[in-house]
């Protein structure tokens, strides 16, 4: 019975460890897109920015 127990307990972790490995996974590559949206973002204010500046002038 305990065995039985036991092996359904390994078996719960184990589908909880890939879960945690998926969502790690998952986050990391989300952070990766952030980190590629904010590069542009900056480059695309520094344009509106000069385009902007060239207005005023």
């Amino acid at each position: 019975m305990l065995n039985q127990e036991f092996e359904q307990l390994k078996s719960a972790n184990r589908r909880l460890v890939d879960e945690v490995d998926a969502l790690k996974s998952a986050n990391q590559k989300l952070q990766d897109k952030n980190r590629s949206a904010l590069e542009h973002t900056k480059v695309v204010l520094e344009r509106l920015t000069k385009i902007d500046n060239n207005l005023q002038a």
